[in-house]
């Protein structure tokens, strides 16, 4: 077998933090420094620009599980010896960190890149501050006043940090008004003329935002107006002021819907969202919104995270927070995962889906409280069923039973028809890759959901699926193993681009998986 090309393995390491075909959910053992090899011989060959296209078009696209190795990578091409490569990673700053976040985690990397030089050269310099000063921030200073105010310090560094090691000045008065704020706070923009109705509504925003940081806990009617008439997120507010239910109250109808379906539980906690109470008519109604859980690109696994998460009453298996539940809040949850599958973009893939029907499944999944491996399968085997054009579902045991997973049939449906009696001490995971080559059935990709992927050295699941490819006349029929409650792993061939490893469960499994079918 051909060896992997390099711009591929670039590719794993921005969707996975590796090179070699492995996902770890919980970051345990990604060891990113150790998987950039591939990025350096293409920087060394004259290819450093098409790392950084890839990296740009990848982080456009919002196709990334996460945004860690992206910057990494952009990081790396910044701080090596070729020109246009340099050239190329700074000019991309500003579409790959879209957030301060961003930013500042890229400065981390590029600081570890550069050894014992401070890594502030004219380039970085330039860049930065060209990001405080890009068109969107230009033409309205409240973008940057807003994202700046919710994300002052990370990753080590703060606004005034990269400010004053970036040399930034302003371009324009709207910038410099915002600059001049996260540089030095209030006074340092007390006397800007603010004639010009967007400086005067960005100063206006900013006495709220003072105003909000000086409040005590016994301002909470301030602190109400303030979020009411300013929009002020959680972010702007003091710490102390958190456990009043009448801030959260005022929250409820600011926050974003992703920060409404994260706080579900503390807001019950806070007993605001009574029966027949106006919150719970409004959260009900944000929720039961399919278009606005669309435009929020809301996942169907977050929405049933969410639900259970809410159901149970309490939050993770040590029960710190403990809520009462409000029965109609659940019931929309429900309700708004199954509509979310109208929502997704469908799987035009022909896929099997083969659950490990052994005891080792029932342990708890990682990065899924109190839920087990065996549960969590039937989840994504339910998930996939609903989005892929055609889909066989398979337990396997000391044989296969084929699962029947109708469009029509709910998450409960589903859980009875995987409650077959008995479970065995062992599966192989070779076995559904048999049975489909056996009985001729073909498919594009076949996963595997395990408890672990630490097979037995007489297993080769590799090994199975290249005859599955050779005698069934699909060259590029896909294999994803998914072992979800250990960190343990046994590599399938890493030289196979269309085999994938993941260790462990987190909220982009989905998203990670049906992008490799589709690449």
């Amino acid at each position: 077998m051909e060896p992997v090309a390099d711009i591929e393995l670039v590719t794993r390491f921005l969707f996975y933090g590796r090179e070699d075909g492995t996902y770890f959910a919980t970051n345990g053992n990604n060891q990113i420094d150790k998987h950039t090899a591939s990025i350096k011989r293409l920087i060394r060959g004259g290819k450093g620009r098409e790392v950084v296209d890839l990296i740009k078009q990848i982080s456009i696209e919002g196709r990334a599980p996460k945004q860690g190795p992206l910057l990494y990578a952009l990081a790396l091409c910044a701080r090596c010896d070729d020109k246009l490569t340099k050239i190329a990673a700074y000019q991309s700053l500003i579409e790959v960190c879209r957030l301060p976040t961003h930013l500042f985690q890229f400065i981390k990397y590029a600081e570890e890149f550069s050894g014992e030089t401070s890594g502030w050269g004219r380039a970085q310099r330039k860049a930065v501050s060209h990001w405080y000063n890009q068109p969107s921030f230009q033409k309205n200073p409240m973008k940057l006043l807003r994202l700046g105010s919710k994300y002052r310090r990370r990753h080590t560094f703060s606004h005034q940090d990269v400010i004053r090691l970036g040399h930034v000045k302003p371009d324009g008065p709207h910038s410099a008004f915002a600059i001049r704020y996260l540089a030095k706070g209030k006074e340092n923009v007390d006397d800007i003329d603010t004639s010009d109705g967007m400086i005067s509504n960005a100063y206006l925003f900013v006495l709220a935002l003072e105003k909000a940081k000086n409040c005590s806990p016994n301002d909470t009617s301030l602190l109400c107006q303030l979020i009411k008439d300013h929009e002020l997120s959680h972010q702007h507010l003091p710490t102390t002021s958190l456990t009043s239910a009448e801030v959260w109250r005022s929250l409820i109808y600011t926050m974003p819907i992703t920060a409404l379906i994260r706080h579900l539980g503390k807001l019950s906690k806070l007993h605001l969202l009574e029966n027949g109470s106006m919150e719970e008519a409004h959260v009900i109604g944000r929720l039961e919104n399919v278009q606005n859980l669309r435009f929020a690109r809301i996942h169907p696994f977050t929405l049933l995270t969410a639900w259970n998460s809410y159901r149970r009453g309490h939050s993770g298996p040590y029960k710190r927070l403990i809520w009462t539940v409000n029965h109609k809040i659940a019931d929309v949850l429900e309700t708004a995962f199954y509509k979310s599958f109208a929502s997704v973009e469908p799987i035009k893939k022909r896929i099997l889906i083969a659950v490990d029907g052994s005891e080792a499944m029932m342990q708890p999944a990682n990065g899924m409280n109190e839920v087990s491996a065996r549960s969590t399968a039937v989840v994504m085997a339910f998930i996939f069923a609903k989005m892929a054009d055609i889909t066989e579902v398979v337990l396997v045991k000391d044989q296969l039973y084929p699962i029947n997973l109708d469009q029509s049939d709910t998450l409960e449906d589903a859980s009875q028809k995987f409650s077959i009696n008995g479970t065995c001490d062992y599966c192989d995971p070779c076995k559904p890759i048999n049975w489909a080559r056996e009985n001729k059935m073909k498919f594009d990709a076949i996963v595997f959901f395990t408890a672990s992927l630490a097979f037995n050295n007489n297993v080769n699941p590799s090994a199975s699926m290249r005859q599955y490819r050779e005698e069934l006349g699909i060259p590029r029929a896909r294999l994803v193993n998914v072992g979800m409650a250990s960190n343990e792993f046994t590599v399938t061939d890493q030289t196979d681009i269309d085999m994938l490893n993941v260790v462990g469960l987190d909220s982009t499994i989905l998203t990670i998986i049906s992008d490799f079918f589709k690449r």
